[in-house]
């Protein structure tokens, strides 16, 4: 199967933002003072097409910086 599967089973996304939250909500439940920053990360063009997704939810550390940001994509997609 090649990376623009995901786009032709929508519930394969809905079924992993679902266990994202899940595991967020636990998180929050067992260290309800961390903060955290909650981003939306909108892709196009190549980038959409390897991901198989037009945005992503991520969730850092409060003070991440970019280069922070761009790790966790990086860890999630090597192919960025």
């Amino acid at each position: 199967m090649g990376s623009g599967w995901r786009r032709y089973a929508p519930c394969y996304n809905r079924d992993r933002n679902m266990e994202n939250e899940m595991a967020r909500v636990t998180e929050h439940i067992e260290n309800p003072h961390r903060t955290v920053l909650n981003l939306r990360l909108r892709l196009f063009a190549s980038y959409r097409e390897k991901a198989g997704a037009s945005e992503l939810d991520i969730e850092l550390p409060d003070g991440a910086t970019v280069g922070a940001l761009a790790k966790e994509v990086g860890r999630r997609f090597p192919d960025l």
